[in-house]
């Protein structure tokens, strides 16, 4: 069971391999906004692999905040 609370998400469109990127953007937009991150990122995948196009895959990354 994963702990629940607050986060910051964004959703990745595209090939796993850059994932990087959104996760790099996410990461950004909470030091902007002096979000303290307590955890790191998870990773939600939607897509099936097996009948997705790389290019389409979808999968949703969460990071948990610290409570303010």
């Amino acid at each position: 069971m994963l702990p629940g609370g607050r986060f910051a998400g964004a959703t990745h469109v595209g090939p796993y391999g850059q994932i990087g990127l959104t996760a790099h953007a996410l990461l950004s937009w909470c030091a902007e906004r002096r979000r303290p991150v307590r955890g790191p990122i998870r990773e939600v995948y939607v897509s099936d692999p097996a009948t997705t196009p790389p290019d389409r895959l979808s999968t949703h990354l969460m990071i948990p905040l610290e409570e303010p």
